[in-house]
């Protein structure tokens, strides 16, 4: 096997999992609102670093993640961005049979799509949501072995609400 080859079965993997959002290129100029976070294997590493501030919860949570990626637009009125291009990258999504719709909601003028990537062994290794309203355009895709259990830990920290949920009776403990 020559090394390119070599390297692309290597990479496969990460590339399988990420989302291509080339499609929304130039939509922030025209959006009244950003958000852009992208965190690649070095910054991940840094945020291990910060485990001692919140408990250790922070490092155990990032273990075994190679890429977050948060983008989201909110635009002024309604029209602003194409709603068939966010369709498209769904589309494309749900044609790789290793990702699993969890959530498919559709409503008048957008959906929300919340999908989890099939890893080896039955792990989930990629995790994403894709969420097109007629003036917000939001999409979260998380790369790398995910552990919902452990995710759950970061709740009523950085903002993230904490969920108790009672096992006795099926509901929230604030109910």
């Amino acid at each position: 096997m020559k090394f390119g080859a070599m390297l692309f079965v290597l990479a496969w993997p990460l590339v399988a999992q990420e989302i291509d959002l080339s499609i929304f290129k130039g939509l922030e100029s025209k959006a009244r609102e950003t958000s852009n976070v992208d965190l690649g294997p070095e910054q991940m590493g840094l945020l291990k670093g910060f485990s001692g501030l919140v408990g250790g919860d922070l490092g155990e949570v990032t273990q075994g993640l190679r890429r977050v990626r948060v983008y989201s637009l909110e635009f002024d009125k309604d029209g602003m961005y194409n709603l068939a291009d966010a369709e498209s990258v769904r589309a494309k999504v749900r044609a790789d049979s290793k990702w699993l719709s969890l959530v498919s909601v559709k409503e008048k003028g957008g959906f929300t799509e919340i999908m989890t990537h099939a890893g080896p062994n039955g792990t989930v290794d990629g995790f994403l949501v894709l969420a097109a309203e007629p003036r917000e355009l939001t999409v979260v895709n998380i790369v790398g072995t995910l552990d919902l259990a452990k995710l759950s830990k970061l709740g009523g920290k950085f903002g993230i609400p904490k969920i108790e949920v009672d096992k006795d009776k099926g509901k929230n403990k604030d109910e």
